[in-house]
């Protein structure tokens, strides 16, 4: 099967019914060797027959479906996640049958769910949506889609490979923790403020809206761009810390340390916060709102175990969660 993957992107594989068969028909043909038994040889010929007209129709029932994976959410350890993919039939004909899809992720940090398309009509496409559960933090890959049907007689589970490669997150699992700490070492003002103003640390550039500053316009990216930018700023009063995760230990202190850090993320985030988080390496630049918490969590999906983990600074922190 290895052979028949590498070199034709084709599987396959016996099922029950097929391994009986199998056996009756090479039975049937011993015993009726030197036999001269007409009716013994009309059942084995009957038995060959359906077992070779079994592998024309799977292989006419799959041979022209494409598969193109169109979605790929990042999901959250121990949760589920919903990838789309499209099937098209290309023939004018014949319609797709009992098909059943799964996509291979090779790395085991997440798990994907096999998924049954009853008919796919004649050169029409159809959309299917199918579960992934987070296993590990950290990046996985679907490499490719199988394809399988038993169809017409459940002898043989044929299966066609499509390669697709894309990427996405397993993103932590938040586990809570004492936030007090983290509450009183706040920089800035100390009512917090969610606000973006034109003083303070610069936040980024977005597209012009009524009520903007037109001082504010950014006007040689406005040129650029064909329309009118803005810059905008942290506004002052916005409370702002620089967390820091300290990936050493074993690998299971580094996931609780993660988790924590999650969680601590998500609640100053909550709070209306602005924070930078490091882990000795890399760091994010300032995140703030629903945005800044996504980012937060892509970044700590990718904090590196300790055997992995290279010299780096401490970023000036103002927290560690350790």
């Amino acid at each position: 099967m290895g052979f028949l993957r590498r070199h034709f992107n084709r599987t396959w594989s016996f099922t029950r019914e097929g391994r009986v068969i199998v056996l009756v028909a090479i039975g049937l043909g011993v015993a009726s060797i030197n036999t001269g038994n007409n009716l013994l040889y009309l059942v084995f010929a009957i038995a060959l027959s359906m077992i070779v007209l079994s592998g024309i129709l799977s292989e006419m029932n799959i041979g022209h479906i494409r598969v193109s994976l169109i979605n790929l959410p990042d999901i959250t350890v121990g949760e589920l996640g919903f990838a789309t993919i499209r099937l098209e039939n290309r023939r004018r004909l014949f319609q797709g049958l009992a098909l059943q899809i799964k996509p291979e992720i090779p790395n085991g940090r997440a798990e994907a769910m096999a998924g049954l398309i009853p008919l796919v009509k004649p050169g029409r496409s159809i959309d299917v949506t199918i579960k992934i559960k987070g296993l590990r933090r950290g990046s996985f890959t679907i490499n490719a889609i199988h394809v399988y049907t038993s169809f017409p007689f459940s002898f043989f589970r044929k299966g066609i490979v499509h390669t697709a490669q894309k990427q996405a997150l397993v993103l932590p699992r938040p586990s809570p923790m004492d936030t007090k700490p983290a509450y009183s070492l706040r920089k800035g003002l100390d009512s917090p403020s969610t606000g973006l103003g034109r003083q303070g640390e610069f936040w980024g550039v977005r597209e012009f809206r009524q009520g903007d500053d037109p001082k504010a316009i950014h006007h040689r990216l406005s040129a650029r761009m064909n329309k009118p930018m803005v810059r905008e700023f942290t506004a002052m009063g916005t409370p702002r810390l620089v967390l820091g995760v300290r990936n050493t230990g074993d690998h299971a202190h580094v996931e609780t340390v993660v988790s924590k850090t999650a969680f601590l993320m998500s609640e100053l985030l909550n709070q209306g916060w602005t924070i930078r988080m490091t882990d000795m390496d890399e760091a994010t630049g300032w995140l703030a709102g629903e945005d800044g918490m996504l980012k937060g969590l892509r970044f700590l999906a990718l904090v590196r175990n300790p055997a992995l983990k290279t010299t780096g600074s401490n970023r000036d922190v103002d927290f560690w969660v350790d």
